[in-house]
């Protein structure tokens, strides 16, 4: 994707990961910024998507913790074969 508006941070990493991320970027031709960006956008992805598992758990638990068979929901929603 094309950045618009670019915020800079610095990161201080084990000097074990700033080789590898130095090594990985020399053999692939990527920037390391390319490498630092990708890797803080997944895991901010990953913790956004486990908040919302969550919360979802915690509202199924709230309910009473009772669900449906599979069959029912796709019945209700109409999505049988």
């Amino acid at each position: 994707p094309y950045y618009t508006e670019l915020s800079k941070s610095t990161v201080q990493v084990l000097l074990t990961s700033a080789n590898r991320l130095e090594e990985l970027a020399g053999k692939t031709g990527r920037t390391k910024t390319w490498y630092a960006r990708k890797a803080i956008e997944t895991y901010l992805d990953d913790l956004e998507d486990a908040a919302i598992a969550a919360s979802a758990y915690e509202e199924y638990l709230l309910d009473g913790g009772t669900s449906s068979p599979l069959e029912d929901v796709r019945r209700r929603l109409g999505l049988e074969n």
